[in-house]
């Protein structure tokens, strides 16, 4: 039993230490830095077509940055993944209410995944000639979003959005479980491919 219980251990020990040697470190970004853009990864908006509170804290994330001046412009990424509601148009009216002007946020609309979000904001930054983004998403989507980023060669530094208010400890430990879920799924499934 004793060696059962150890080994269950391990196994456990290795699955959650697995993001962070497969995706490697994040990179880091300081607040004295001031970048061309802020990236928004996108999150579905709940049925009705207002908000969810992942997006939100992600968006209000960005929204104090702004304000603190760390960027000039913001890339809002997300087409309509879950619904009919395209994420960054929903990101683009909450930005709005919240003090950014029409001609600071750029739109991208195609995006249905973290890999299609980087992939479609360098398009976008290299048409307006912006080289040095801030990229921010959930905490448990972070280093995802990291290897994407790194991969497409952007100059780039990461930022974590802040938990959303409505959140618990288990809806937090629900993300992370999820997150890591599919990255173990993608792992097997692309060992499977080759």
């Amino acid at each position: 039993k004793w060696r059962d219980s150890m080994l269950i251990m391990v196994i456990l020990v290795l699955l959650f230490l697995l993001p962070f040697f497969y995706f490697g470190p994040i990179q880091k970004s300081s607040t004295q830095a001031c970048y061309d853009v802020c990236i928004v990864l996108g999150y579905p908006a709940k049925k009705e077509g207002t908000i969810h509170p992942i997006l939100q804290a992600r968006m209000d994330t960005a929204i104090r940055l702004y304000h603190q001046g760390i960027f000039k412009k913001i890339i809002v990424s997300g087409g309509a993944v879950k619904n009919e509601y395209i994420e960054a148009e929903v990101m683009k009216a909450y930005a709005l209410q919240h003090g950014l002007k029409e001609s600071q946020i750029l739109l991208e609309t195609k995006a249905r995944n973290t890999y299609g979000n980087i992939q479609y904001a360098k398009q976008i930054m290299a048409q307006h000639r912006l080289n040095t983004a801030i990229i921010i998403t959930s905490p448990w989507q972070l280093r995802k979003a990291n290897r994407f980023a790194k991969e497409a060669k952007l100059n780039y530094a990461m930022w974590p959005s802040m938990y959303p208010k409505t959140f618990t400890l288990f809806h937090i430990l629900g993300a992370y479980l999820y997150s890591y879920l599919n990255l173990y799924r993608n792992f097997i499934y692309a060992l499977i491919k080759k």
